[in-house]
This record gives structure tokens, sequence and C-alpha cells, in this order.
């Protein structure tokens, strides 16, 4: 959706599978602008001036959990914003990666739209693999890499020579810190790790020769085909 402020235009792109969570943001940013005094009502330019267009991305951390296939379209997209916004229905912490929890009241939800709408001249965030894992220790990051490895519960044990205990503490803690409620929690995060994997190596190698081909597909070369990670 297009928004028309009296100096430039700002597009807002909401990448979600959930049409129904599309429309209420797209409803909820129509209210949050009408009263603001930079939205010219109604006013639609005959052309876009690059240099005056603003881009936000909006992006569903279900839509990365539920659907690798779209990672390239994902990865384009953050590249193409001039600011991006992952958003979700729970209230996970995804550590310094600019995030909207949309689970709170909806006047709270509206006044950070709005903030992010008016972001022009913000820098951008760098996404880099150790944005997410912000506010985890040494050990608990370590198990972490075990995880997304796709790494069981029973090769973790060995790998670290710890005890079941000790290692169940650790996903514990680490769950705490990270505001996970559930398993299904774990696995998202794990996966949204996987998707700044992915990224990172995108960005880094700029896909060329058979690297892209492996990029394209959703499937690095340091890590495993995408396995269901064992938690129990």
């Amino acid at each position: 959706m297009i928004i028309n402020h009296l100096t430039q235009t700002t597009e807002v792109n909401v990448l979600t599978q959930n049409v129904y969570l599309k429309k209420a943001l797209e409803s909820l940013i129509v209210e949050c602008t009408a009263g603001d005094k930079k939205v010219r009502s109604g006013y639609r330019p005959a052309f876009i001036n690059k240099s005056e267009h603003f881009r936000v991305a909006l992006i569903d951390t279900e839509y990365i959990y539920h659907l690798r296939g779209a990672w390239h379209k994902i990865y384009k997209e953050i590249i193409r914003a001039d600011y991006y916004v992952f958003i979700s229905l729970t209230d996970m912490k995804f550590g310094r990666v600019p995030f909207l929890p949309l689970c709170g009241s909806v006047s709270k939800v509206k006044k950070a739209l709005l903030h992010i709408i008016n972001s022009v001249g913000q820098k951008k965030h760098s996404l880099t693999r150790s944005n997410p894992l912000s506010s985890l220790s040494f050990s608990e990051k370590e198990l972490f890499f075990f995880l997304i490895s796709g790494y069981g519960m029973d090769e973790i044990f060995l790998a670290l020579g710890k005890s079941k205990k000790t290692v169940y503490q650790s996903r514990t803690n680490l769950m705490k810190k990270m505001r996970l409620t559930n398993k299904k929690d774990l696995h998202m995060m794990l996966k949204f790790c996987e998707f700044v994997e992915y990224y990172t190596f995108r960005e880094s190698t700029q896909a060329t020769g058979d690297n892209a081909s492996l990029v394209n597909n959703g499937r690095l070369p340091f890590l495993p085909n995408p396995v269901e990670h064992d938690m129990h």
C-alpha cells in the first residue's frame, strides 16, 4: 500500500501468508496515519520520484517458519526496502533484530506502526547471525547452534560432554530469555535463525556460480537439510 506524505510517498509491503493479518495491518496503518498532518489524505501523485519514495517491509515470522521456499523473496524485499521490521503474533524476543510484536494493545501497535512509517532517514538495521542471540550466554549460544544444525538432544549430551540435567536446564534458560513459551516457539526461532544464516550467506557470496543454485533452493552448504528438530 502507498501512503502519501506532503514531501514524499511511503510504500508499505506486508509479507505474510495470513490474508486477515495483512488486511488488519493495512487498516491500522490507514487509521494511524489519518490524523498525521504530514499525510495528504486522498492525494495521489501523477508519478513517484524515486528519491522521495520510502519503502518499508513488514515481514511475518510465521511466513519464514512455514514457507522456506519464500526465503529468497523475503531476502530480496529486505535488500529493496529502506527500512524493515519483523512482525509476530507472539512476544518472542528477537535480540537486536528490528521487531514489532502484535500481541499488545491496538493503540500500542498503531503507535509503533506510525513510528515505522515515519522512519525516513533512519539507518536500516544490519542483519547478522549474532543479532537474534545477543541476550544468550556462550553456553546457551553453543546449545542453540547445535539445535539449529539439526542435532537431537541425545547427540548434544554426547557432543558437549554434559549431563542431561545441565543441557535441559540450559535449554529452559534459553527459552526464558527469548520468551519462548513452548516447543513450537523454539522451533520457530530456530527457523528464523536459519533464515538469518541464509541471508548472511546470500549477502557474503552474492550468490555466484554453484552457490546461486544452493541459495535459490534455500539450502546452505554449511547447514544440513531441513529436519524436524528432536527437542524432547
